[in-house]
């Protein structure tokens, strides 16, 4: 159990330097290098502090908003599928991409990145998704609760991906007016 709290207490110290970071940069609105402005026309060539800055809020709010609907999910459905924290590290930094990969992808125009990655997402995990076993899983003989069942797992993948794109378009929409060039 202190592992566990020493793992979270990292996680929710890295959130927090997100947080003071993307606010030091929003409020002070520092000037950047020239190589910097230069990246894109996009940007108003005074705004890439507060444009990192805000991108840096939007990912810890948009890990939190889902996290916590994660637990709010599987307390109303019961569902107590084992993961541990170590489990959760890898979905939380692909979650955690997305924060930057979505909102970029709107702000380029490549708006089909993100259906085509949420495609990627599903073929690889397709078979966990609904349940179907594979010859090593019929080897095994592993049993899921009915707890854990392969819908719910879809439902609660469905939500955060939901959730996910959602704060995106915010983020989109913030940096469009605070940011952006249009």
């Amino acid at each position: 159990m202190d592992r566990v709290r020493h793992l979270q207490k990292k996680w929710y110290i890295i959130l927090l330097g997100f947080v003071l970071g993307g606010l030091l940069l929003i409020c002070f609105n520092w000037i950047l290098p020239d190589w910097v402005q230069r990246m894109s026309s996009t940007v108003k060539s005074d705004a890439w502090s507060r444009l990192i800055g805000i991108y840096l809020l939007s990912a810890v709010a948009t890990h939190l908003l889902i996290f916590y609907s994660y637990q709010r999910i599987d307390d109303l459905l019961k569902i107590k599928c084992g993961d541990t924290v170590e489990d959760l590290w890898a979905p939380t930094l692909v979650g955690l991409c997305e924060s930057f990969l979505y909102p970029t992808a709107l702000i380029m125009n490549y708006a089909g990145f993100i259906p085509l990655w949420l495609g990627i997402k599903v073929a690889v995990r397709w078979t966990d998704l609904v349940g179907i076993k594979g010859a090593d899983d019929l080897n095994k003989q592993t049993e899921k609760t009915d707890q854990c069942e392969p819908r719910h797992l879809y439902n609660k993948f469905l939500v955060g991906n939901a959730f996910s794109i959602a704060a995106a378009v915010i983020t989109y929409f913030i940096l469009r007016s605070f940011v952006l060039n249009h």
